[in-house]
Formats: structure tokens, C-alpha cells, sequence
């Protein structure tokens, strides 16, 4: 079926379009914002099912692309809904603020004390964000790094692992942990916290390879 006098263009795309344009929207980074390795699943498993269900719906009939479009605009529509509720997810998760937030300096000993009575009352989402800020102020109190307001967590392992290669790896992971958990709407677990504080172990063994950063 075609527009009169537009050259014949289709009114409805065809199967081949119709996935592209369908692979074009999954693909999209929003989808994959929150858990890589989870939407990269989900998306390969939706592709698949809509491959296997426009070949169907194509060679059904007459009447088969125009029903193939048809489940398109509904996955379309589905997606745009589930883009507006994680909208205001995806703008915290990507805010990347600051790794201190009060006004009150306080030293590692307090933050890993805090990180310890939050374990022991079950708070873990706590227990990480402290024990990372415990980590960040004990590599300024050895001088590693100059304290300076507005620190991300991602600041502080790029600058560090800079200075620790052997402890890097283990850094950027307990940063993405406390970037999720703090900005990201994550519940912190024992897997979390205990990565976070394999980072502190990590550093504290690192050998030096670099001169310390100056104030």
C-alpha cells in the first residue's frame, strides 16, 4: 500500500524497518543506564522475540505488517512510559555530587566508627557511604591526595589509582558502589560494604609507586 503521488513511497515500513526502528529505541544508553549487564539480557532477549514475532506476524497475511507496525507502536508507546518513570532516576543516578555533604570536617576514625555502628544496626546503605568517605579522608590525612570540596567518588579513584596502580581496580569499583547507593537509589548490601572496605585494605597494602600529591 502506497501514498498516491508521493512516488510510491510505503504507507507501512517493512519488517526489516520496522526492526530496525525497534532495535534503534532499546539500544538507546537510557535503557542501559542503571545495570549494563541486566538491560544488555533484557534487550537481547526483547530482539529476539521481536524478530520471531514480526516474521510471524509478516507472512500471516495481507495484513501482517500492518499488525507488526501496530505491535511496534505499542512497544514504542510502552517504552516512552517506562523512559518518563525512570527519568528522574537516571538524573540523580548521573549527578555525581560531592563524596563529603557536610559542613563539619571529620577525620577517618570518625566515619570508620560511623561505618561500624551503621553495620551493627543493619543499616548497610550507611555503612558503605561512610566507610567510602572513611576511605577517601584516610588517603588525605596521608597526604596522598590534597582535601578539596566537591570530590567526587570518581575524582577520588582516578587520582588515587594514579597513585596506587595495584589498588586502582578495586577503587573505581567501591566508587561506582558508593556513586550507586548514594545517588543511584541502590540499598546497599554486605556485597557492597565489603567491597568497599577491600578498597580501604587495598590501599592501605598498595605500594607507593608515585610522589604524593602536593597541597
Amino acid at each position: 500500500m502506497s501514498i498516491p503521488g508521493d512516488g510510491n513511497v510505503p504507507l507501512v515500513p517493512g519488517r526489516e524497518a520496522a526492526r530496525a526502528a525497534a532495535h534503534a529505541e532499546l539500544s538507546k544508553p537510557l535503557y542501559h543506564a542503571h545495570d549494563p549487564s541486566l538491560w544488555k539480557r533484557a534487550v537481547d532477549r526483547v530482539w529476539a522475540w521481536l524478530g520471531a514475532l514480526f516474521d510471524h506476524t509478516a507472512g500471516a497475511g495481507p495484513g501482517g505488517r500492518l499488525t507488526a507496525v501496530l505491535l511496534l507502536a505499542l512497544l514504542v508507546l510502552a517504552a516512552v512510559a517506562f523512559r518518563a518513570r525512570l527519568g528522574p532516576t537516571r538524573r540523580t543516578a548521573g549527578r555525581r555530587a560531592a563524596v563529603f555533604t557536610e559542613a563539619r570536617r571529620r577525620g577517618a576514625v570518625e566515619y570508620h566508627r560511623a561505618a561500624n555502628d551503621a553495620l551493627a544496626s543493619g543499616d548497610l546503605s550507611t555503612a558503605v557511604l561512610e566507610r567510602f568517605r572513611a576511605l577517601v579522608r584516610e588517603a588525605e590525612e596521608r597526604a596522598l591526595i590534597a582535601p578539596r570540596p566537591g570530590r567526587t567518588a570518581d575524582e577520588f579513584a582516578v587520582e588515587v589509582g594514579g597513585l596506587r596502580p595495584d589498588a586502582a581496580p578495586t577503587l573505581t569499583a567501591a566508587a561506582e558502589v558508593f556513586d550507586r547507593v548514594r545517588y543511584g537509589g541502590r540499598v546497599g548490601s554486605v556485597e557492597h560494604h565489603n567491597l568497599v572496605l577491600a578498597a580501604v585494605d587495598a590501599l592501605r597494602a598498595a605500594p607507593t609507586t608515585v610522589g604524593t600529591v602536593s597541597r
